[in-house]
């Protein structure tokens, strides 16, 4: 349960992140990015 509970943190601000890395760049470079 431990290591799910980051992942869904990390999936939670991923589409916030989507948002911003789309319209600057992709979404992974984006992502690395930030």
């Amino acid at each position: 349960n431990e290591p799910y509970e980051p992942r869904v943190s990390a999936a939670k601000i991923a589409p916030p992140l989507k948002v911003n890395a789309t319209t600057d760049e992709p979404v992974t470079t984006g992502v690395r990015l930030k």
